[in-house]
């Protein structure tokens, strides 16, 4: 998910523990800018997310969060989830697509 929305800053001090099975992520005031490489090498996805991040569109991205983020912005989402894919793209063929997209 930060890969996809540009948050060069996770850290364990912006993740915090909820309720049994509730990851909390706080702090994206790094996130949503326009670059476009990704903050972090991609190892493995989970595959649930990894469908819903494939699945968006620029129109849902546009109606979500057109009134907070520039078109850049959401430009750099899109291209960074382009990265995202061709990234597991290839480590799908070098190390087998169970061991990259998990479920």
């Amino acid at each position: 998910f930060d890969n996809f929305i540009g948050n060069p800053d996770r850290n364990a001090g912006n993740i915090l523990i909820g309720m049994p099975g509730e990851l909390l992520l706080i702090d994206h005031s790094r996130a949503f800018e326009t670059e476009k490489r990704l903050p972090r090498k991609v190892e493995r996805v989970d595959a649930e997310l990894w469908a819903r991040i494939e699945a968006v569109t620029r129109d849902d991205l546009d109606r979500v969060l057109g009134r907070w983020l520039t078109a850049p912005a959401i430009d750099a989402m899109l291209a960074r989830r382009d990265r995202m894919a061709a990234d597991i793209a290839k480590l799908s063929a070098k190390n087998g697509k169970a061991l990259v997209v998990v479920h």
